[in-house]
């Protein structure tokens, strides 16, 4: 399949998947993911991060919800809305089974070094450094509050 035939399928795809999006729990959780990444692809941030939203309120308490959540962050920051990116990576983080919480902290500092909240950057940093010890993350994250607190030392 072309990548021209690929996008033609995605528009009806996407209006067949509408009928289950308003369903709740797993029903209402695989269709709004499958939405979400087809507008990820477009690079529709504001309505993936929508889908991604609502896939990850669909059924809280489901194993995908945090993976939701992280994606609806990247959403956020593609949009330049880092308060939202915020909230999406600590409610991705909200959950011990997270199996990207290392890269979720590294990038919720990343995100508050952007909005100069340097402490929070640091303490999201260290999370990484004190539960992922082995985790490349972990090496980054080293390297960015010693960056930071030698900033702050000047």
């Amino acid at each position: 399949m072309s990548a021209e035939d690929f996008t033609a399928h995605q528009e009806p795809a996407l209006q067949d998947l509408e009928v289950l999006c308003n369903k709740t729990g797993i029903v209402g959780v695989r269709p709004n993911m499958l939405k979400a990444e087809i507008l990820f692809q477009n690079k529709d941030f504001e309505q993936s991060r929508s889908a991604w939203d609502k896939a990850a309120s669909a059924k809280k308490s489901a194993y995908t919800a945090p993976i939701c959540n992280y994606n609806a962050a990247i959403c956020s920051e593609n949009l330049g809305d880092l308060d939202s990116a915020v909230s999406y990576y600590l409610r991705s983080l909200d959950t011990d089974e997270f199996y990207l919480s290392d890269h979720a902290y590294f990038s919720l500092g990343r995100v508050y070094e952007a909005k100069k909240e340097y402490d929070n950057a640091i303490a999201a940093y260290e999370k990484i450094v004190e539960e992922h010890v082995t985790s490349p993350w972990a090496s980054l994250a080293k390297s960015r509050i010693i960056s930071l607190n030698a900033d702050k030392a000047e």
